[in-house]
């Protein structure tokens, strides 16, 4: 099987030290991106949605009342996707929920 890398032109998403990756290209500059991932505290709430109908992902942090957006280009990222989440604490959890 092939390994995924970051870097790989189908990965899309938020990672630690305010790092985006976008179909290869990598920015961890918040000033121009706007996700700063260290404003993650323990017992925050996120939301990820997977868009398909819009072909983006949208990342909801509760606690600030933000979203941050990535568009998806599915001619790099086709159908199905795969999701991954690296949890690093203890407590770290993910439920699944359906839509509201």
């Amino acid at each position: 099987p092939e390994v995924l890398s970051y870097k790989s032109s189908s990965v899309v998403g938020w990672f630690g030290y305010n790092e985006i990756y976008q179909h290869g290209v990598w920015n961890n500059n918040a000033n121009v991106h706007g996700y700063d991932s260290y404003q993650f505290d323990r017992n925050d709430i996120i939301n990820l949605t997977l868009d398909c109908d819009q072909q983006r992902l949208e990342l909801f942090h509760e606690r600030f009342n933000k979203t941050h957006k990535l568009s998806v280009d599915i001619d790099q990222a086709p159908f199905p996707w795969q999701i991954l989440v690296v949890l690093i604490h203890q407590d770290d959890c993910v439920k699944i929920l359906p839509k509201r």
